[in-house]
């Protein structure tokens, strides 16, 4: 059983009868993210490329502009590991192992496995599944990704007297993760407005003017060719895995703008989909991401079009409708905005076509 979903018994209710059966669903648990030791966000997510959800997490919020700025990440163990903060090893500077545990890639059954270069784009390395969560594991690394920036391992360690993310057994959760940054990057302001995004007195405009501010450079507009944007609903359906099996999960693919897949990411919330794959590029230090596409299964929504300004991304396209704020952002920072896509329909809320249309 792939981790991302879970077996539970329901009752199943047809127009035939009821019956009990057991049925798959997504799995959905908390990730506490922790700077230098202090809490700093939490999200439901599926568990699985955690480092990659929250290196996409900071980046699109401007903690950080690169994978320099990550010293280290590791989650923080329960009572059955123990560490000296002076133990930790720099990220960069780990060696790559192996275990059988948690953080793979869903539907992932392969023990660690390098990044390896295809056509420019690296693609991603997977961990073994396990069977259920919060029990015990040996210690794992994700394995180095290639020449790129150094060899980068995941490590289960615990911080000193750490019982964080442990049940009551005192077995990792793998639930909570801290991230260790490097000292000229300032953070505690985007804590606090990370705290503060639903707070009395933010409005739209200032939503928008922050995005505008924090953004790592001007984007190309770019124009959308319409058999493309068509061709997606299916493109992203044949990657949707843990959906088929669950029906419960949102998918983010990145594609070029002549409808080429370059990777795909899967999870329970839409907004740690596109988290995942836009921080799979940010640790391999590809970003910005010009002439690509931000492809969604769900709405596009504001924080996903800030998502893509952020990491460079010049196009979404979501299988659902955008809101009101999307558009404006889009529309704003020059980002194409497609959307409602279907076999033979889409909608346009920003941008340009590669070619004209009937009005």
């Amino acid at each position: 059983m792939a981790q991302g979903a879970r077996n539970v018994r329901v009752v199943r209710v047809t127009p035939q009868g009821v019956r009990a059966r057991r049925d798959r669903v997504v799995v959905e648990e908390p990730l506490e993210i922790r700077i230098n030791g202090q809490a700093f966000a939490t999200t439901m997510r599926t568990p699985g490329h955690d480092y990659e959800l929250i290196h996409g997490f900071l980046f699109s919020e401007g903690v950080i502009s690169s994978s320099d700025d990550v010293l280290s990440m590791q989650y923080c163990a329960g009572r059955t590991t123990i560490r000296k903060p002076e133990d930790l090893i720099p990220i960069a500077n780990r060696t790559a192992g192996t275990r059988s545990g948690i953080g793979g890639d869903v539907g992932g059954t392969s023990n660690a496995s390098t990044l390896t270069s295809k056509g420019g784009i690296y693609s991603e390395s997977t961990l073994a599944s396990k069977s259920g969560f919060g029990g015990a594991s040996t210690e794992s690394t994700l394995a180095s990704k290639g020449s790129i920036s150094g060899t980068w391992a995941q490590e289960i360690g615990g911080l000193a007297g750490g019982t964080f993310g442990a049940q009551v057994s005192g077995h990792n959760t793998y639930n909570v993760v801290n991230v260790r940054l490097a000292p000229h990057v300032e953070w505690e302001s985007a804590a606090r407005n990370v705290a503060g995004n639903s707070a009395c007195g933010v409005c739209g405009s200032t939503s928008i003017e922050r995005v505008l501010g924090r953004r790592h450079g001007v984007l190309e507009s770019v124009s959308l060719d319409p058999q493309v944007i068509l061709g997606l609903p299916d493109a992203l359906a044949q990657q949707q895995q843990l959906f088929r099996r669950t029906g419960g999960s949102h998918g983010a693919a990145l594609f070029t703008l002549s409808g080429e897949l370059l990777r795909f990411r899967e999870d329970v919330g839409r907004h740690n989909a596109a988290d995942k794959l836009i921080g799979s590029f940010v640790m391999s230090n590809q970003v910005p991401l010009g002439e690509t596409m931000l492809v969604m299964s769900s709405r596009a929504s504001f924080e996903l079009v800030q998502k893509a300004v952020m990491a460079g991304i010049p196009a979404v396209a979501s299988l659902s409708a955008a809101t009101s704020l999307a558009v404006e952002l889009a529309t704003a920072s020059g980002v194409a905005l497609a959307g409602f896509i279907r076999a033979e329909r889409f909608n346009l809320y920003a941008g340009e076509l590669a070619r004209p249309v009937n009005a």
